[in-house]
């Protein structure tokens, strides 16, 4: 009895000891776990291309000494009173430029031809008194083209009434008038009849 009393002791000591090495072992034991590493993608920039520019020529100055005078003068006669393209051209010539020279000249100055038939319908109106075809006229006879006139007189601010009654006043202070000969005369010179009428009415006629 005592016997097996002491087998069943030995195997429970056994058995205890058997379990707690497999036990140890389970919480031992480790397991490996694979990190993958870590790439950088590095982009590289493409490579630049330097295009050379060439640097730009100067065109050689082919303007002859008569043709810059010319030019100055062109302006000088402009700050004294105005001219159409032709005038201009016309007077320059005059002074002794060559055609080119004069043509260039004028074309040099950057006049405004409209705006110069402007300003000379003002200078006539303050000299002498118009019709606005009479305006028209001369300022055709100075040169001007027929659009550019037209547009000179448009812009003188005239008003033709008044204009009949000054024309009327010169021509009595330089002769004697009966009333429809004097109104056949402002017609004459290009005003209406009914500016004619209202001339000859503004004299006391």
């Amino acid at each position: 009895m005592k016997k097996k009393v002491i087998f069943l002791v030995i195997g429970l000591i056994i058995f205890a000891t058997v379990g707690i090495a497999g036990c140890t072992s389970k919480s031992t034991s480790t397991t490996s776990v694979s990190t993958p590493a870590l790439t950088t993608s590095v982009s590289t920039p493409a490579p630049t291309t330097s295009v050379s520019t060439p640097a730009p020529t100067l065109k050689p100055d082919k303007t002859t000494m008569g043709e810059r005078n010319a030019a100055k003068k062109a302006l000088e006669y402009l700050r004294f009173t105005s001219f159409s393209r032709d005038g201009l051209i016309d007077q320059l010539e005059f002074e002794g430029f060559t055609r080119q020279e004069a043509e260039y000249g004028v074309d040099q100055s950057g006049a405004n031809w409209n705006e110069q038939a402007a300003l000379k319908a003002k200078e006539y109106l303050k000299f002498t008194s118009f019709s606005r075809s009479g305006l028209i006229d001369q300022l055709e006879f100075e040169g001007f083209t027929s659009q550019q006139a037209e547009y000179g007189v448009d812009q003188s601010g005239a008003n033709w009434n008044e204009q009949a009654a000054l024309k009327a006043k010169e021509y009595l202070k330089f002769t004697s008038f009966s009333r429809s000969g004097l109104i056949d005369q402002l017609e004459f010179e290009g005003f209406t009849s009914q500016q004619a009428e209202y001339g000859v009415q503004a004299v006391g006629y």
